[in-house]
């Protein structure tokens, strides 16, 4: 998994574009982007235990008592699932960018296609 700390390294066009407007609405904060959020992104062949475990009971997509612990996942029309995690009071988050591509962890991907964009309260289709 990459973490980025400059957008403008990406190869991807539009995953830099995305990137880009997220560090830039993090700098109206005091302080670097490090101290409010770490911006991970998925490749092939990664461990994404962590993305499918809820950080507060510990069950596993699959498992018929998973909720996932995210605050929301999103879908960008330029083929990338957004997944903030916000983990603790001061607002700090993980977000993973997720290519909606061959060689992503299928799991990973049918979680992110069944809660994208879903109102909170709903169930996931």
């Amino acid at each position: 998994m990459r973490i980025i700390t400059n957008p403008s390294n990406l190869d991807d066009p539009h995953l830099r574009n995305l990137l880009q407007r997220r560090f830039e609405q993090l700098a109206e904060y005091d302080g670097p982007v490090s101290d409010l959020a770490r911006f991970h992104v998925v490749e092939p062949g990664d461990d994404v235990t962590e993305i499918m475990t809820n950080l507060v009971d510990g069950s596993r997509y699959g498992e018929p008592e998973f909720e996932p612990s995210w605050e929301f996942v999103e879908r960008h029309s330029c083929g990338f699932f957004e997944a903030v995690f916000i983990l603790d009071d001061s607002g700090f988050a993980h977000v993973y960018f997720i290519p909606d591509r061959h060689g992503i962890d299928s799991d990973l991907l049918t979680l992110c296609r069944a809660y994208a964009n879903k109102a909170e309260g709903t169930e996931p289709s």
